[in-house]
């Protein structure tokens, strides 16, 4: 089993609910994620076997541009004697150098512009990996809201939680309107945005 263990952000995900605060034994965290998702472990199983495929797919994606850009980098930066006892482990002083130019190396503009070059086959294996996860977790029951839990199940969630039905609620409800105001931030920005092309 490749998944790892659900801990309370991933109850506080559920619910749509800030996971500041909670404090759940692992018992309890699989318990409240029965109620809220009875298929959570098969969709979990489902998300570790799909993102380790989906993420090879990106690096090798990314790979030839990255190894073109740090050549380069590498050629600015460091001697070839530099580069023979970097590969020694970072055991020299030349080591030490590569370790402190390595940070400023990773935000130099040829880096960026490679991860810019690869942003649409990441952006594609993302989408691809949400619709097998789809595909694979299909046949599951579908998860279910707090809104839609009965009312002893809201009551047991509440009691797991350390929250009270009203503040889980709350919280929900609070959650929405961010989002919303969110959306309509963003709705704004691109209107504005689609004012200024024309």
């Amino acid at each position: 089993n490749m998944s790892a263990t659900p801990d309370t952000n991933a109850v506080a995900a559920e619910l749509g609910i800030d996971g500041y605060g909670i404090e759940m034994s692992d018992f309890e965290v699989k318990e409240a994620l029965a109620i809220l998702d009875p298929a959570w472990q098969e969709r979990k199983d489902a998300e570790a076997e799909i993102f380790p495929k989906m993420m090879a797919q990106v690096m090798t994606a990314m790979e030839p541009g990255m190894r073109r850009a740090m050549s380069e980098l590498y050629a600015i930066h460091f001697t070839s004697q530099e580069l023979s006892d970097i590969d020694a482990f970072f055991s020299t002083e030349s080591g030490a150098n590569y370790a402190r130019k390595s940070y400023s190396m990773a935000a130099d503009p040829r880096i960026v512009a490679v991860s810019m070059e690869s942003l649409p086959a990441i952006m594609a294996s993302a989408m691809m990996m949400e619709q097998q996860v789809a595909e694979a977790t299909a046949q599951l029951p579908a998860k279910r809201s707090f809104a839609e839990l009965g009312k002893k199940e809201k009551m047991r969630i509440a009691e797991l939680t350390g929250y009270s039905v009203e503040e889980i609620e709350a919280s929900i409800e609070a959650a929405a309107a961010v989002e919303a105001a969110a959306d309509a931030v963003e709705e704004a920005a691109e209107a504005a945005a689609e004012d200024v092309a024309e």
